[in-house]
C-alpha cells in the first residue's frame, strides 16, 4: 500500500473560555477519528490543534479581570489542555499561537510575501474609537445589532447568529463591548488582503473541490465568492497578537521599487519615490508626503541616509495581525515548531533526557523508552551528521535528537520535515460550519497569495524559504450541535461544560462513543440524556459488549480459552461488505455512518451466535466461534478511531496487539490460534438513571472561572 501523507488539524479553539461539548463534537472528536483511522492504514499522519490566543476577545477579558492578557492564555490553556487529554485526543501537537517565536516569525514572513506578490493594499478607514478610553476598538470590542438578521449582540466582525462576516460600521447602535458606551468611528490607516485580486484563483480552486468537500462546506464557499470577495483587513489597534512586521515590510519595499527611483535631481526622486509607493497599493496621505519631502531635503543627495531615515510602515509599529489570519497559519507553524529541519546541540542545551532508557542498540537504529514509551528509531550516520528515518510517530522528537546529539554528534536531521510534509501532504481541516469561510475561502486565498515569490527576496525568509505550500485537500465543515432542543449557552447554564464532564464517573470513551453517533454531518443534532442512556445501553453494552462477552466466555468454557479454524465464508463475506462501507464513509468524513455500519456487524454477529446455539455441540461449531471471534476483531478495530481505550481493554483479552489494517487483514488468510484471557468480564457498564441524574447535575456550567 502506498503511503499517503496525511495533515488533520482541528480548528484552533478560542483559549478564553472552557470548551464544551459543542467544540469537542464539531472539530476535536471528527478530527482525532481521522487521524487514528489514517494511521490504521499506515499513512504518515500529522495531527495537530492549539490554543488561538490573541485578539480583541483576550484583551477584553484581561481588562475585565485586571490581568495580562498572557495570563489570561495561560489560565484557559491548561484547562483546554487537561480537557483534550482526558477525551484521549492523540495529538502530534498540541500548542498555541501567543509566545510563540516560530509562529510569530512563520505568521509575519507570509505577510511579507503577499505584500512582495503584490496582495497586500492599503486603505484609510473610520474604525470604532472609545473617546473615554482614547483608543482604537477592534471589530470584536464592538457589539451591536446585526443588519442582517437583527441579532442584537452582534460582534463586530461576524454574526453568531447568521455567520455573516461584518464590519463594525455596519452595526446598528454599536457600543463598547464591556463599557456599552456608544462608540464613534475615527480615521486610521490599516493593511488588507485584497481577496478581490485572488478570486478567480479562489474560485477555480473551489470548482476542483465539489466533490470532496462537505456539501455544506462548498455551498458556502461558493456562496461567499459568488457574492463578491472584497479586500480585508489584516491588521488590528491592538497590543496582543503578532506584530506588523514593520522594518522588513519597508526592507522588502525598498529593494522592491528601487529600480524605479529617478536619481537625476532631488525633484525627480521625490516624484519617483512617491509614484512608486502609491503604485504599491500604498496611500501616501499628505503627513507621510510632508514627512517624505522634509527627509529629502535634509539628506540629498545621500540616498541611503534618505532610505534608512525614512520608514512608511513606522506608523504600524503599535498595530498587530488580525487574529484569523495569524490563527490560520498556525496550522503551518505548530508543524514546523514540532518538526524541524535540523538540531544542533545548542538549540536543545537545556533538554531533559532523564527519561529516556537504551533498550536495544543495532546497526543504524536503536531502540528508545522515553518516558514509559518504546520508540525504535533508524539513522544514517554523515560524518559528523545523522539523518532520522520518521515513519508515522512525530512524538518526543527533541528528546530523540537530544539523546543523539548527546553521543557526539554535531546535527541532526529528519528525513521529513514540517515543510516536506505541507508541500507534499494532502491537508484535512475540522470545523464548525461558522468557520467554513475563514478556511474554505480566506485560508486558500492566504496561501495563494505567497505563491511564487522572486528568487531576489530570500533574505527575508528564514523559516519559510521561498516555498509554496498545498492548499487544502478535504475542508469537513460541521453543523451544531445543540443540548435538549436549544443552543448551548455558558451564560444560562445550558450544556455540558468539559472542565466538570472530567469529574464524572463515566470515562471518556462513553462520551466518545455517543458523540461520534450523533456527529452534526449535515444537519444540525441534539444531545439528549435519554438517548445518550438508550445508545449506550442498546449499542455499546447490548450489541458489540454482549458478543463480545459471550464469544470469549464460550471459548474460556468450552474451548479451555484456545481457538483456531476455518473462517466461514458467509462471516468472511459480511466482514468484507461492512469493512468496505466503513472505509467509504470513513474516508468522505461521515463517522457517523461508519459507526452505524459497526454496529450492523455487531448485531449480525449476535443473530449468528444466538440462531446457530453453539452451546448445543460446541465442537461442531468451533470454526463458526472462531470466524465470530474473527468478526469482533474486525469490530473493534474498526472501533477504535472512535473508542481507542476500550479497544485496548478488549486486545489484552485476547493476547494480541494489532493497531493497523494490514496487520487485521492477515487474520482473514491466516488460520491464526487464539489465546482468550480466563478472567473474561464485560467491557462496558450500563448507564442508569441515577448515574444520568448524578452527572447532569454538574456537567451544565463551568467549574473554572477568571476571578476577579
Amino acid at each position: 500500500m502506498d503511503k499517503d501523507i496525511i495533515i488533520v488539524t482541528s480548528a484552533l479553539p478560542y483559549v478564553n473560555n472552557v470548551p464544551h461539548i459543542g467544540n469537542i463534537i464539531g472539530s476535536l472528536l471528527p478530527s482525532d477519528i481521522f487521524a487514528r483511522y489514517n494511521r490504521m492504514k499506515g499513512n504518515i499522519v500529522f495531527y495537530l490543534c492549539g490554543t488561538d490566543d490573541h485578539g480583541s476577545t483576550t484583551e477584553v477579558e484581561a481588562i475585565k479581570y485586571n490581568m495580562k492578557p498572557s495570563e489570561v492564555v495561560r489560565y484557559f490553556h491548561n484547562i483546554h489542555e487537561k480537557i483534550y487529554k482526558w477525551f484521549n485526543f492523540s495529538f502530534d501537537i498540541f500548542s498555541g499561537t501567543s509566545n510563540n517565536n516560530i509562529h510569530y516569525r512563520i505568521t509575519q514572513e507570509f505577510f511579507i510575501k503577499s505584500f512582495i506578490n503584490g496582495y497586500i493594499t492599503e486603505k484609510e478607514v473610520e474604525l470604532p474609537y472609545d473617546p473615554q478610553w482614547s483608543k482604537f476598538l477592534s471589530d470584536r470590542f464592538v457589539v451591536g445589532t446585526c443588519p442582517y438578521c437583527n441579532y442584537e449582540n452582534a460582534k463586530g466582525d461576524q454574526c453568531e447568529a447568521c455567520g455573516r462576516l461584518l464590519d463594525p460600521k455596519e452595526l446598528i447602535n454599536p457600543k463598547n463591548a464591556i463599557t456599552k458606551n456608544p462608540v464613534i468611528f475615527k480615521k486610521t490607516r490599516h493593511l488588507y488582503l485584497n481577496l478581490t485580486k485572488l478570486e478567480d484563483n479562489i474560485k477555480k480552486y473551489l470548482e476542483t473541490k465539489k466533490s470532496i468537500f462537505t456539501d455544506l462546506a462548498i455551498s458556502m464557499s461558493l456562496g461567499w465568492v459568488k457574492e463578491g470577495l472584497k479586500e480585508r483587513s489584516i491588521t488590528r489597534d491592538l497590543s496582543f497578537g503578532v506584530p506588523v512586521p514593520y522594518n522588513d515590510l519597508w526592507l522588502a519595499l525598498r529593494k522592491k521599487i528601487f529600480n524605479e527611483l529617478d536619481f537625476t535631481s532631488k525633484e525627480k526622486f521625490l516624484d519617483s519615490f512617491i509614484n512608486s509607493l502609491k503604485g504599491n497599493n500604498l496611500l501616501v496621505p499628505e503627513e507621510e508626503y510632508i514627512k517624505i519631502k522634509t527627509i529629502v531635503e535634509e539628506n540629498w543627495p545621500q540616498i541611503d541616509n534618505i532610505l534608512n531615515k525614512y520608514n512608511y510602515f513606522e506608523s504600524y509599529n503599535n498595530k498587530v495581525l488580525y487574529v484569523w489570519y495569524d490563527a490560520l497559519i498556525g496550522y503551518i507553524s505548530f508543524t514546523a515548531q514540532s518538526l524541524r529541519k535540523e538540531y544542533r546541540k545548542e538549540d536543545l542545551i537545556n533538554i531533559d533526557l532523564s527519561g529516556i532508557k537504551v533498550l536495544e542498540e543495532g546497526e543504524n537504529f536503536i531502540k528508545l523508552n522515553i518516558d514509559g514509551t518504546d520508540y525504535r528509531v533508524e539513522y544514517t550516520i554523515d560524518n559528523k551528521n545523522v539523518w532520522i528515518k520518521i515513519d508515522n510517530n512525530f512524538k518526543n522528537l527533541e528528546k530523540i535528537a537530544g539523546f543523539l546529539l548527546s553521543k557526539g554528534f554535531e546535527n541532526v536531521k529528519f528525513n521529513i520535515d514540517w515543510s516536506y510534509l505541507w508541500k507534499n501532504g494532502k491537508i484535512y481541516h475540522f470545523l464548525g460550519k461558522d468557520n467554513i469561510p475563514f478556511h474554505a475561502v480566506f485560508w486558500p486565498g492566504i496561501l495563494l497569495s505567497t505563491y511564487n515569490v522572486p528568487e531576489d527576496y530570500k533574505e527575508f525568509f528564514n523559516y519559510t524559504d521561498l516555498e509554496n505550500y498545498n492548499l487544502p485537500y478535504n475542508v469537513i465543515g460541521l453543523s451544531y450541535l445543540l443540548y435538549e432542543g436549544k443552543k448551548i449557552s455558558k451564560s444560562q447554564n445550558w450544556g455540558i461544560f468539559c472542565d466538570s464532564l472530567i469529574d464524572s464517573d463515566l470515562e471518556p470513551d462513553y462520551w466518545r462513543f455517543y458523540l461520534s453517533y450523533i456527529i452534526p454531518y449535515s444537519k444540525d443534532s441534539d444531545f439528549k440524556w435519554s438517548e445518550f442512556k438508550e445508545i449506550i445501553n442498546k449499542e455499546l453494552v447490548n450489541n458489540i459488549g454482549n458478543m463480545e462477552y459471550r464469544v470469549l466466555s464460550f471459548i474460556n468454557r468450552y474451548y479451555n480459552g484456545r481457538i483456531a479454524g476455518r473462517l466461514n465464508d458467509n462471516i468472511k463475506s459480511k466482514i468484507k461488505e461492512v469493512f468496505d462501507n466503513y472505509n467509504n464513509y470513513m474516508e468522505k468524513g461521515e463517522f457517523h455512518m461508519a459507526l452505524r455500519n459497526i454496529l450492523e456487524l455487531g448485531n449480525y454477529g449476535n443473530k449468528i451466535f444466538q440462531d446457530n446455539k453453539p452451546w448445543e455441540s460446541p465442537e461442531k461449531y468451533r470454526d463458526l466461534l472462531y470466524s465470530l471471534l474473527i468478526l469482533i476483531i474486525y469490530t473493534y478495530l474498526m472501533l477504535y478511531p472512535f473508542t481507542p481505550t476500550f479497544y485496548d481493554k478488549f486486545i489484552d483479552n485476547i493476547n494480541i496487539k494489532i493497531y493497523n489494517f494490514d496487520e487485521l487483514n492477515k487474520l482473514l488468510n491466516n488460520n491464526i490460534e487464539f489465546t482468550v484471557n480466563n478472567n473474561i468480564r464485560p467491557l462496558f457498564m450500563k448507564v442508569d438513571d441515577s448515574i444520568i441524574d448524578k452527572i447532569s447535575s454538574i456537567v451544565t456550567r463551568p467549574k473554572n472561572h477568571l476571578i476577579r
